[in-house]
């Protein structure tokens, strides 16, 4: 089985168990205020992504602007989403036992077409004292049939327990953990999250030996500027309100959940990538939105072989993350890339003028994101 798209969902709720320190999430003053309820019954929200509406099965990503397992109803949200045939990764501290225990309680057939992206913050759980707690559900996960993949955030603070770091991870899960890459998203360049060079840090986060972590690295403040298929392979989508985009600071917007019997609109970015960056490029890139950029595998970027041979992935997902999205969708003709090319101006007009208090609002946020360069820069 192939994906037929990705579809990337955003949970906004800002609840977390944990207060990391690079976290901007819990350094901001609505922290832990939010609601954990959707706001739409998940039923409905299964149904305006039913495998008919987005064409086939879907590589799932739900991602918590918090901890996703706090989330009211996620454990049938995902059970709903795997009986349709999709394959769901899920963002998580695995640190909330009972949720943990609750999906362990689902089919092992659907159990096959599950992934936990479980972020390792080391530091956190030394200070709370959960480091314990955090490998024994990893550990029930490892003995059932969910697959996963352990990633740490690097930062400045973990320098001196690199290889701690590395022995843990060995002794709880067979291998390195993958690692990922810290941004200042409070910068418009979107740069290191780090007091170091940039070689300096590729030196430091090499040790991990990680897919992930020289993939975003080769990524990194290069501008794209190919014909990219985010929007009509991928989605973007806000699973409180149901608006969609084709990615991430992309002008222009939907709303999948006020109609569920309306056909998604499937609207490529083109080349008008509006990040300086392709910030999520492990995954899309990975999958293959940009069929002539040469890139492993999202199973080879989330994925591990432990020393005995097994693997943190199922036979199942490792299949299914290991597909490129361009050998289950036609690639666009060159009129038909001009016309979506020339067309992404007049939709950016026109969101501008439908939506004022949202484009205000994000300049709002860019001006602010300056502002607080500007400071950085001073101290």
């Amino acid at each position: 089985m192939k994906p037929k798209k990705m579809i990337m969902c955003l949970i906004p709720n800002n609840k977390c168990d944990l207060k990391c320190s690079y976290c901007y999430i819990s350094q901001l003053p609505e922290w832990m205020k939010s609601g954990d309820k959707f706001t739409y019954d998940v039923n409905y929200i299964a149904k305006c992504l039913s495998k008919e509406r987005l064409g086939g099965e879907c590589l799932i990503n739900l991602t918590g602007e918090g901890e996703t397992m706090l989330q009211k109803d996620i454990v049938e949200l995902c059970r709903l989403l795997l009986e349709e045939g999709h394959y769901i990764e899920l963002v998580t501290n695995l640190t909330i036992t009972k949720v943990v225990d609750d999906f362990l309680k689902l089919p092992s057939n659907l159990l096959e077409q599950l992934e936990f992206k479980i972020s390792f913050h080391y530091n956190e759980l030394k200070r709370i004292n959960l480091m314990n707690r955090f490998f024994e559900n990893v550990e029930k996960v490892q003995k059932s049939p969910i697959s996963f993949t352990l990633e740490l955030m690097p930062y400045d603070e973990l320098i001196d327990n690199i290889d701690d770091i590395i022995d843990v991870c060995k002794k709880n899960v067979g291998a390195k953990c993958q690692v990922t890459v810290g941004r200042a998203d409070y910068l418009p360049s979107r740069t290191l999250l780090t007091k170091q060079s940039k070689e300096e840090y590729i030196k430091t986060w090499s040790k991990f030996e990680s897919p992930m972590f020289d993939l975003k690295m080769k990524l990194l403040d290069v501008k794209r500027k190919e014909f990219c298929y985010a929007g009509a392979w991928t989605l973007y989508v806000n699973l409180y309100t149901g608006e969609a985009a084709p990615c991430y600071a992309q002008p222009y917007r939907q709303n999948i959940f006020k109609n569920p019997e309306k056909p998604i609109k499937f609207i490529p970015v083109g080349c008008h990538c509006a990040l300086p960056y392709c910030i999520n490029g492990h995954a899309h890139i990975s999958m293959g939105v940009i069929p002539e950029l040469d890139a492993p595998t999202y199973a080879v970027v989330r994925n591990r072989k432990r020393k005995d041979g097994t693997e943190w992935f199922s036979k199942k997902c490792k299949e299914f993350f290991g597909t490129k999205l361009y050998e289950t969708n036609k690639e666009f003709s060159k009129c038909e890339k001009l016309y979506y090319n020339i067309t992404w101006y007049f939709r950016g007009i026109f969101f501008i003028i439908s939506h004022p208090k949202k484009v205000l609002r994000k300049i709002r946020l860019g001006y602010n994101k300056i502002r607080r360069s500007i400071k950085e820069k001073h101290k």
